[in-house]
């Protein structure tokens, strides 16, 4: 198993706090960025590869496969509580409740990514530096 399997497999990781910009900051600072109307999140990934998220409801969730970013706001910054992937982000739905209900997350990021090993690469890239307290492969 490769280290970042093994890491990805991981949940004891702590939780990544984070501030909120309104540009895409750089790698030196947070890897944070929510658009002025919390549409879009922006996060850039251990490779310096910046990814545009976008904010979802957890009841509409698209039937096809990406990457999805859990996150609790908070004033002057959020907190990523998870970092997943799903063949159909449909299945999202439960790893969102566990994270609303064990970790008070109230944002939802989505990024369409139709082929698995692109969701892997993603994944990889943000859990560096991310280091969330939740992972999730739900591509099985």
């Amino acid at each position: 198993m490769a280290s970042f399997e093994r890491r990805w497999h991981s949940a004891a990781m702590e939780t990544a706090a984070l501030s909120v910009h309104n540009e895409l900051p750089s790698v030196a600072s947070a890897h944070f960025a929510v658009g002025a109307s919390g549409e879009f999140l922006e996060l850039k990934g251990a490779s310096g590869a910046a990814y545009r998220f976008r904010a979802a409801s957890p009841q509409a969730l698209p039937y096809a496969g990406g990457n999805f970013v859990i996150a609790r706001s908070a004033p002057g910054g959020s907190t990523v509580i998870c970092c997943g992937s799903a063949n159909s982000l449909l299945h999202a739905t439960a790893t969102w409740r566990d994270a609303a209900d064990r970790h008070q997350a109230d944002q939802l990021f989505i990024y369409l990514n139709t082929t698995r090993r692109s969701r892997e690469q993603v994944c990889g890239d943000l859990f560096d530096v991310l280091q969330p307290v939740l992972t999730a492969n739900i591509d099985a």
